[in-house]
């Protein structure tokens, strides 16, 4: 799907990629992140190669972010400490995590706070609201790299420029966000293009 394909990313910069469904945008995410390793070349993190001894370590940094947010029928807390044992929630990152994703004004109005039940799927939440709750779960593991997959995709466009606007506004991290949209690519440091095999710098 990809070939010769020769580009770098920088840490901290929030880059958009941005081609045709089918044009292996996809695949450029499951190569980032050791899912799948390429058939020729070199994937180097600060000059060394992603390989098998590395992998875990690398993985551990990455948040990965999709446009259908997985919640589950549980409390607000739970679902940002998704995975972790009830018992070793950390309070203190719970709440740093609501204020980062500025979900604070919505929990608030909410009968039990952070302690309300959403539902399945998270019902109780609007599609913005839902992908805050995946934004605060990047911020309560504290990843380093945020792959965000079509992750506007199912809202509109004054709820997708505040989300993306909030990423945008991360300090320290380094965010990669695939669309198939150009429109939404708006507050990329940089654009990158998928088309034809090749992975390369949009030019307007």
């Amino acid at each position: 799907i990809l070939k010769d394909i020769n580009f770098e990313i920088k840490k901290n910069e929030f880059i958009g990629i941005f081609g045709l469904s089918g044009s292996g945008k996809s695949t450029f995410f499951d190569l980032i992140s050791g899912l799948i390793h390429p058939v020729k070349g070199k994937i180097l993190i600060d000059n060394f190669q992603l390989n098998e001894t590395n992998l875990y370590d690398w993985q551990n940094k990455i948040g990965y972010m999709m446009q259908d947010t997985i919640l589950m029928d549980a409390s607000v807390i739970e679902n940002i400490a998704f995975g972790e044992d009830i018992g070793k929630f950390s309070t203190e990152k719970i709440k740093e995590s609501i204020e980062k994703s500025q979900l604070k004004n919505s929990i608030n109005i909410l009968k039990n706070k952070e302690n309300t039940i959403l539902g399945e799927r998270g019902l109780k939440l609007s599609g913005g609201e839902r992908q805050r709750i995946a934004l605060a779960r990047t911020f309560y593991f504290n990843s380093e790299i945020l792959l965000l997959d079509e992750i506007t995709n199912s809202l509109d466009v004054h709820n997708e420029d505040i989300i993306l606007n909030t990423i945008k506004n991360i300090k320290n991290k380094t965010k990669i966000f695939i669309t198939h949209n150009l429109n939404s690519l708006k507050f990329c440091d940089q654009i990158f293009q998928v088309k034809d095999g090749k992975i390369e710098i949009y030019k307007k």
